[in-house]
């Protein structure tokens, strides 16, 4: 008896000497929680995200004819810098100018515009963001730019909110998997004994 004793403390020093990797001491309910919201998250910005701002031809744009009022110039209280333009009309809902397609030239062609001024814009089917704005006389926002400026602007937070997202997920996985493999271990060695 005194020997099984013996054996049993030595089996169990060398267990705790063992030292343990932070992720195998995760526990369980917060591993399952992890792949939620990690898969939830990667999904939001990967799929959602890029499809409500998805890049899309011009022949899918939808061409709308307005009657000018106003905008209001939105900017972030951080930086300073455009977020976005809100834009009014008399004959039609105000739409909105994405903060990543205004720069200095086509905000000083809005403030050229008068009320009762009619334009022609291309809105996107999702978001119904203008991504043309046009007048008799010149563009105050072109669709090829919109479009370059949105595919910038998209790929570094889709991309970097869904790789945080799939990361947290994996965390979980990888934490599960190597929980289950140690206790299948100490079931074999337990049952060896």
């Amino acid at each position: 008896m005194g020997n099984k004793s013996k054996g049993q403390k030595s089996g169990y020093k060398k267990r705790a000497g063992k030292k343990r990797s932070w992720i195998v001491d995760i526990p369980i309910w917060c591993c399952i929680y992890f792949i939620v919201i990690g898969l939830v998250l990667g999904y939001v910005f990967i799929n959602v995200t890029w499809r409500e701002r998805v890049l899309i031809e011009q022949s899918e744009a939808i061409p709308v004819t307005a009657t000018y009022d106003s905008h209001i110039v939105r900017t972030s209280a951080r930086s300073g810098s455009v977020s976005e333009v809100e834009v009014r009309f008399d004959d039609y809902e105000k739409c909105y100018i994405p903060g990543a397609c205004v720069w200095e030239e086509n905000e000083t062609a809005l403030k050229t515009l008068q009320s009762g001024e009619k334009v022609q814009l291309l809105l996107h089917p999702n978001s119904g963001d203008i991504w043309e704005m046009k007048r008799e006389d010149n563009t105050i926002l072109s669709f090829s730019d919109a479009r370059q400026r949105m595919r910038t602007d998209n790929i570094g937070l889709t991309v970097l909110g869904g790789i945080v997202g799939y990361l947290i997920a994996i965390t979980g996985a990888v934490s599960l998997i190597l929980q289950w493999r140690e206790h299948r271990k100490e079931k074999q060695q337990g049952q060896r004994r």
